[in-house]
């Protein structure tokens, strides 16, 4: 992704890109924008055909995203 102000990488039920979508789950803040990183999901987290955005706080904006399989 592009660097940006208040990056915050969420996961989203379902194909959607809003990251500001009620029950988004917000997994912490993007760490950087290159290389691999990890976040911690909540034990309770049922993984499904679920969307990982990058969301902008700031902005009410999709930096990117990536479906999960």
């Amino acid at each position: 992704t592009s660097p940006g102000p208040d990056l915050r990488v969420r996961v989203v039920r379902g194909a959607g890109t809003d990251g500001g979508a009620d029950g988004a789950l917000d997994v912490g803040a993007l760490k950087g924008n290159r290389g691999d990183q990890q976040y911690a999901l909540p034990r309770d987290y049922r993984p499904g055909r679920d969307t990982v955005v990058i969301w902008c706080r700031a902005f009410s904006a999709s930096f990117g995203s990536a479906q999960l399989a």
